[in-house]
């Protein structure tokens, strides 16, 4: 008998045809709940985790929100346009369309077309597709023309008076740096006012930096002042450039390369900021700020490094925490954009790398493993949810597990389809959407409130050999779940799965694989024969896959329920 799990979307038909039903929110995305019930001892421990810094900043941010949302606020602008300068860049990476000309934009799967004038603080699409739509990412796509991208920033610069979300400092940070990718691809001069305006948000940015939250979003604050004190030739914001880049870049990037958040996609966003910002530094030898190439350089390297090992074979990136199809450039497209910049470094102006980053491998910071055997790519999770002071794009997901059989997805992790605070969102973080051990019905970290993290799973006792990898984490307690992979024997991994009472190990099929129960304990798909020994119940359940953001697909999930210890062996199908 085949159970619903979750949410069932709108009748209708994915483009194979399976299944019977898929949807797109593209009028009509989802809700977002009321605000959580405020639970004291969960409060706690969430916020006992952050740094002073973010305390005294959040409140700093709530003043600076206050101030702004009174009427007759208004941005700063200079009395006289600032001197830009015109900046030497060469050719970057082209973005995909989301401009589809006129007043007509597409973000996350969902297009708008705006009758008259363009409402910058669209509310319909929820918060990040207005992020996407203020950060003008647009100007870089291949079919945008300087007088097209032109117009368009005049729309913006007309609005400026009622604007809100795209003066917050994480749009601003990205909108900066477009701005003079787009005025540098085709040798630009900004007008006057263009110039006083764009000059203006810099300005806000640098007196609103987002310390409260850090991680990324700080990152890319330094990011989007590095290119404006490049279009400027601003000393004060090249300065709180250079400071928050060259701690950030130390801290944030791991020493198997990965970023500390832990998303593929955040990753490889970030990789794609710091191979900008090293062109810009390359473009540009006489500026002050090109002395930041070196560290530059042996960032995107090791993690360019660090993407390509943990990116399968057809190019697709793991899907951990919050990470979703179609957002960030591919794998490939970046190491040709890295492999184009760094070619035309000269050695001697290279630095040494960093000694724990020389000495690192692929995996032993992040906690993620890819294992890559005769006909499977196996991608295992056995590291924390992410750092603790900003574990926000966390997920519940700690020893979950991805695999690839015969060059094609078969166990996945589903990703996110929203980021809206509600029930689909808090499902989407949850254990039981993962491919790992829920008991008695718990996430194993306490995701909440959309971005919120309470209690975390921490994992223990990790070890490796050339054909195992064994994990444990205490997110149910000090024996908490542990897991053992063993793929020593051809064409089959054994996983086995020890809790101390009962639990329920799930596995998410991708939406292409159709699986068949054949037996009590017996599941079939084209790729795989899976069976467990243990189970006290096994069956299927249909579940909305996303497929990009505020996009579901229909697939299948296997749970098995099991008392101790659960062996599940996947026998891979010789091609």
């Amino acid at each position: 008998m085949k159970r619903v799990k979750g949410p069932e979307p709108r009748s209708g038909r994915n483009e194979e045809g399976k299944r019977g039903w898929a949807t797109q929110w593209s009028q009509d995305p989802p809700r977002a709940q009321p605000a959580t019930i405020m639970n004291p001892a969960r409060t706690l421990r969430t916020i006992r985790h952050l740094r002073p810094v973010q305390f005294r900043a959040r409140l700093l941010h709530a003043l600076r929100m206050r101030w702004r949302a009174r009427p007759g606020w208004r941005l700063a602008l200079p009395d006289r346009a600032p001197a830009p300068i015109r900046l030497r860049l060469a050719d970057g990476l082209a973005t995909e369309p989301s401009w589809q000309g006129a007043n007509r934009f597409a973000f996350l799967n969902i297009a708008h077309e705006f009758p008259r004038e363009i409402a910058w603080n669209e509310p319909a699409h929820g918060r990040l597709w207005t992020y996407r739509l203020n950060c003008f990412e647009f100007l870089n796509q291949p079919d945008m023309t300087p007088e097209a991208g032109a117009g368009l920033l005049r729309a913006f610069a007309s609005a400026r008076d009622s604007l809100r979300d795209g003066l917050e400092p994480y749009p601003t940070s990205l909108r900066l740096v477009n701005w003079a990718l787009f005025n540098a691809r085709f040798a630009r001069m900004p007008d006057a006012d263009e110039q006083r305006f764009f000059f203006a948000q810099a300005d806000l940015l640098s007196r609103s930096l987002e310390r409260h939250l850090l991680g990324n979003h700080y990152l890319e604050n330094g990011f989007g002042l590095l290119f404006a004190a490049a279009a400027f030739g601003n000393e004060r914001w090249l300065r709180l450039a250079r400071n928050i880049l060259a701690d950030e870049l130390h801290e944030q990037i791991l020493g198997d390369g990965a970023h500390f958040e832990r998303s593929p996609m955040y990753h490889a966003i970030l990789l794609c900021r710091a191979l900008d910002a090293l062109n810009l530094a390359l473009s540009n030898p006489d500026w002050p700020g090109a002395a930041l190439a070196g560290l530059l350089a042996d960032k995107a390297e090791i993690m360019l490094r660090w993407l390509q090992a943990v990116t399968f074979g057809n190019g697709a990136i793991p899907l951990a925490n919050d990470a979703a199809v179609g957002v960030a450039p591919a794998t490939d497209a970046l190491a040709a954009y890295a492999n184009r910049l760094l070619a035309t470094i000269p050695p001697e102006r290279r630095p040494a790398p960093e000694p724990r980053a020389a000495a690192a491998r692929a995996g032993d910071e992040s906690g993620y493993r890819m294992i890559r055997g005769n006909g499977f790519e196996l991608f295992c999770d056995v590291g924390p949810v992410g750092p603790d002071y900003i574990p926000g794009h966390a997920h519940a997901d700690t020893l979950s597990f991805v695999l690839h059989a015969g060059g094609r997805p078969l166990v996945t992790d589903p990703g996110v389809s929203t980021y809206v605070k509600n029930a689909r969102r808090q499902q989407e973080r949850g254990t039981a959407f993962h491919n790992t051990v829920a008991v008695d019905g718990r996430d194993s970290s306490e995701v909440w409130g959309g971005f919120r993290v309470g209690r975390r799973a921490r994992p223990t006792h990790v070890r490796e050999t050339p054909t195992t990898l064994a994990a444990a984490h205490d997110g149910y307690g000090p024996e908490g779940h542990a897991r053992r992979w063993d793929w020593s024997q051809p064409n089959r991994i054994a996983i086995e799965d020890r809790v101390r009472h009962a639990g329920t190990a799930r596995f998410h099929f991708h939406p292409l694989a159709t699986v068949r129960q054949t037996g009590e304990y017996r599941f079939e798909t084209e790729q795989a024969t899976i069976t467990f020994d243990g189970a006290r119940h096994a069956e299927l359940e249909d579940y909305a896959c996303p497929d990009g953001f505020n996009r579901l697909r229909p697939a299948q999930c296997i749970a098995a329920e099991f008392e101790g210890k659960l062996n599940t062996a996947i026998s891979l199908v010789r091609t």
